[in-house]
């Protein structure tokens, strides 16, 4: 026993001598970081986190994949760590240097609008500046990852006899979309497709449908959509919902109705569900105010108070959507259904209805967030009428202590702001 504890010994000794240069992280004053070699012991076993550091920098770096990078038996890929190194490829390569194209809000950047591609290849070819999600991006670079992660999932199968499922799947897929290479991305899907497992599955194209929406390519969404029967998929009501959300994100709320419309026959496969009209009302409230604001930015100050028809005829939209919503017993509106209302009828200063809708929702058992109830306080004060009932205010400030305090044992460090007391 002592012999062959002292000739593994011996081996490794002799190896560590002939180790080779492996990549790791050391700071540097490059963009995205610069990297420098290591000297590793092959037989070092490599943790989770330094298997998928180390392969993101020779990424990166744009080394190529070979097989002395290949050593299953020591450092054996699992599927986490394949989609950790496929989901960093679109933070270094896909992300745009400037704010304006990094903005993940909807309420702090410009409406999104369906993006043409070939008009965008025209003027980046002409150096015209593009605007959008596609604002400040690298096209060289975007390629450059593009091609890297194909590399490194092929790579990874082929060198490593790791066996893809349909969770590496969907995380390469998802790269290719967020790199908007349309035909790269169904090129793949259909190699996909053809092998056993069902590799192609619902999940799969509903995530595909979420990254192209966000992207600004609706109309790559809406084909993606129908194009579910082709991989043997059937919707769901969730990829119902991520297209309507897409839809509506561009307002193309004709399209979104036509779908709902779908949802709502009665016997359909999947019927609306909650989530679903929240969908629509959000946006029709979005939709109303941001009309509403161009128009008024477009005339003169004192036409303003004229243009209020457009900001109500939306409300009055989400208004008939959630009641619908009831009638049909396809769900119980919540906060969220109630909230968006709210904030645009105190947007189009009818306080009255914005107390009712704030009044009807604690009566159904929902406590609204502190910005919405102070909202609603200071447009019914603005306009001169009386507060909320003295009940209905205590009621309230309950609700938010007992709900503050339950986030508190999650997040300790969250600071409490007093918006009661303003």
């Amino acid at each position: 026993m002592d012999f062959v504890l002292r000739l593994r010994s011996g081996i490794n000794l002799l190896l560590s001598v002939l180790s080779t240069f492996q990549l790791t992280f050391c700071q540097s004053k490059h963009k995205y970081s610069s990297f420098a070699y290591q000297e590793t012991s092959l037989l070092e076993p490599l943790s989770h986190g330094t298997l998928v550091r180390q392969m993101t920098c020779a990424i990166v770096q744009n080394r190529s994949f070979d097989s002395q990078m290949a050593i299953v038996d020591i450092h054996p890929w699992t599927v986490g760590a394949v989609c950790e190194v496929l989901m960093a490829i679109p933070r270094f390569f896909f992300q745009s240097g400037r704010s304006v194209g990094r903005q993940h809000s909807f309420r702090r950047r410009a409406p999104l609008r369906q993006r043409d591609r070939r008009q965008e290849a025209e003027d980046s070819t002409n150096g015209v500046r593009l605007r959008g999600p596609a604002a400040y991006r690298d096209p060289s670079k975007v390629n450059l990852g593009l091609t890297k992660a194909l590399e490194f999932y092929s790579w990874v199968e082929v060198e490593c006899g790791f066996s893809h499922n349909e969770i590496t799947c969907k995380e390469m897929a998802c790269v290719l979309a967020k790199g908007n290479a349309i035909k790269k991305l169904w090129h793949f899907l259909h190699e996909m497709a053809k092998r056993e497992g069902q590799l192609v599955n619902t999940v799969t194209l509903t995530c595909i449908i979420k990254i192209l929406g966000e992207e600004g390519l609706v109309k790559e969404a809406l084909a993606a959509f129908y194009r579910m029967k082709q991989f043997h998929c059937k919707p769901d009501v969730v990829a119902y919902n991520t297209i309507i959300g897409a839809l509506c994100r561009v307002g193309n709320f004709k399209m979104a109705r036509f779908l709902l419309d779908q949802m709502e026959i009665p016997g359909f496969r999947c019927p609306p569900d909650t989530f679903t009209y929240t969908i629509l009302i959000g946006f029709y409230c979005k939709h109303s105010l941001q009309t509403g604001c161009r128009k008024a930015i477009r005339r003169r100050i004192w036409e303003a108070n004229h243009l209020y028809y457009s900001v109500v005829n939306e409300v009055e939209k989400a208004i008939e959507m959630m009641r619908s919503m009831e009638l049909r017993r396809h769900g119980t509106p919540t906060s969220s259904s109630f909230t968006p209302i709210i904030h645009a009828l105190c947007e189009a200063r009818r306080s009255t209805e914005a107390q009712d809708f704030l009044v009807e929702m604690v009566d159904r058992g929902s406590i609204p967030r502190e910005y919405t109830y102070k909202l609603v306080c200071d447009t019914l004060a603005l306009a001169g009428q009386a507060g909320l009932p003295h009940e209905l205010c205590q009621k309230i400030e309950d609700g938010i202590s007992t709900r503050y305090k339950q986030v508190m044992r999650v997040k300790p460090v969250m600071k409490y702001k007093d918006v009661i007391s303003q």
